[in-house]
C-alpha cells in the first residue's frame, strides 16, 4: 500500500494526496482545488479526525489515479484556451475524439514552423 494511502487511512493504493495529484497532472494546487469544488474533478475525502467533515476546500482529500489523469487532460485543454467547463466535459470523455484533440494540442517544435525567416508559434 502506498504511503499516501496508509497516511490517509484509505484502502485503495492508487489514491494520491492533492499536492501530489496536482504535480502529476501538471496543474496548480489552486486549479485542482477549484475544479474539485466545481465538481469537475472528483476527490475522495481522506479519513480525518472527524468523519462528518464534508469534502471541500480546507479538508484533506485524495484523488484516484483516473481523476489525476482527467485533471491532466483538463490542464492541457485549459492551457490551449478551452474554458474549464468545456475542458472538463471533453477530458472526462476519454475517447478517440479526446485523444485526437489532446494530440493536436501537444507541444510542437516551433523551428518547423518558419515562414519568411520568422518563428510563428502555434
Amino acid at each position: 500500500m502506498s504511503t499516501d494511502a496508509v497516511e490517509a487511512g484509505c484502502e485503495t493504493t492508487s489514491a494520491v494526496r492533492a499536492l501530489s495529484a496536482a504535480e502529476q497532472a501538471g496543474i496548480t494546487y489552486r486549479q485542482l482545488d477549484h475544479w474539485t469544488r466545481q465538481g469537475w474533478i472528483k476527490a475522495e475525502p481522506r479519513i480525518a479526525r472527524r468523519l462528518d467533515w464534508p469534502p471541500g476546500s480546507g479538508h484533506p482529500r485524495s484523488y484516484p489515479q483516473v481523476e489525476v489523469e482527467i485533471a491532466g487532460r483538463m490542464g492541457r485543454l485549459v492551457k490551449a484556451g478551452v474554458t474549464a467547463r468545456v475542458a472538463a466535459q471533453v477530458a472526462r470523455r476519454g475517447d478517440v475524439v479526446t485523444e485526437t484533440i489532446l494530440y493536436l494540442l501537444r507541444p510542437v517544435n516551433h523551428a518547423t514552423h518558419l515562414e519568411y525567416g520568422k518563428d510563428w508559434p502555434i
